[in-house]
């Protein structure tokens, strides 16, 4: 089972943005998509039943049952891409840079999956009667 879905060591690396003090320089180059999140699975299942009354078929009564996410399968949401945000120094950093004006407050949930993405198990019945 896959548990980092990203290698925040890449995405931080000194060398691309940053100047041996932590001050940012420059943006990125990931292009939209580059993250993966995990696979999204759920069983959807629906049965329905029509039982005639009398001897014509104007009468009858239909039962219908659906169910969405049949088994409870959990589907993650993906994980929270917001890295953090620029600050000034001095004002409003959580940790200040040793010179420069502007540096970087970065997000402890970034990377993280905390949430799901879909319901979990509905189950809906219908009774209809038809005369």
């Amino acid at each position: 089972m896959q548990t980092e879905w990203l290698l925040q060591c890449v995405l931080f690396h000194r060398a691309a943005g940053y100047r041996a003090d932590g001050a940012a320089t420059a943006f990125g180059n990931g292009g939209i998509g580059n993250v993966k999140g995990p696979a999204q699975t759920g069983l959807r299942y629906f049965n329905h039943q029509e039982i005639p009354f009398g001897h014509t078929d104007a009468r009858a009564l239909e039962f219908r049952a659906e169910f969405f996410n049949a088994f409870n399968t959990p589907s993650f949401a993906p994980p929270i891409l917001d890295a953090g945000s620029v600050c000034l120094a001095g004002v409003d950093c959580i940790s200040n840079s040793a010179s420069g004006a502007v540096g970087f407050n970065p997000d402890p949930a970034f990377g993280v999956i905390s949430t799901t993405n879909v319901a979990p198990r509905i189950i809906q019945l219908a009774l209809k009667l038809y005369f």
